[in-house]
Order: C-alpha cells, then sequence, then structure tokens
C-alpha cells in the first residue's frame, strides 16, 4: 500500500446514530477526513444458520492508505455487531486537489 492512496472504506451500521458516532469519532481522531452516511436499506444475511433481515446504514469513509487499519481497529472497538461488515478499496482515480485535501498535504 503506497503511502500517498487514498481509500473508501465502508461500514454497514444498524442505524445513523451508530454511524454517526462512529464517523465523528474516526474524525477527532485523525483516522479519516471525510464521510458520508447513506439513506436506509434493506440487508439480508446467514448468521449462525439463520436468515437475519434487517435495515441498515452505509458509512463512507475516504482516508490515507495508511490510516486504514488504524480505522477498521476503531470501528470494529466501537460497532455494535459482532462481526462488522468493514470493507475497502483504493481509489484508483482521485481529483488532485481533493487527494492533497485527504492526504493532509
Amino acid at each position: 500500500m503506497a503511502d500517498d492512496e487514498v481509500w473508501f472504506v465502508v461500514i454497514n451500521c444498524p442505524g445513523t446514530e451508530v454511524a454517526e458516532a462512529i464517523g465523528k469519532g474516526a474524525l477527532v481522531k485523525g483516522l479519516a477526513k471525510a464521510f458520508n452516511i447513506t439513506g436506509e436499506m434493506r440487508t439480508s444475511y446467514l448468521w449462525q444458520g439463520e436468515v437475519v433481515e434487517n435495515r441498515e446504514v452505509q458509512l463512507i469513509f475516504k482516508l490515507a492508505g495508511e490510516d486504514r487499519e488504524a480505522l477498521f481497529a476503531f470501528a470494529k472497538s466501537q460497532h455494535p455487531f459482532d462481526v462488522p461488515s468493514i470493507k475497502a478499496w483504493p481509489i484508483a482515480d482521485i481529483d488532485p486537489d481533493y487527494k492533497r485535501y485527504i492526504l493532509g498535504e
């Protein structure tokens, strides 16, 4: 992972209150520069042999790649699920000015 990469991290949360708490906590800790919260969506998944149906929102961060592991650890410590859905991928193409902002340059 290059130090100058910007990443998306997407976390499914059981509601906007949880998403906002994790998002604002990550900003205060300096783990991300920005986040978005999507509208509510339906989700279904298999958990311990049972089909579970919930409503969730997605918390979407934009951050420097070097902060990804720390954000994962922080989000897992704050999330109410035993195994939260946390995914990440590098942003392949990004406006140079926005990239500088996210990387703190």
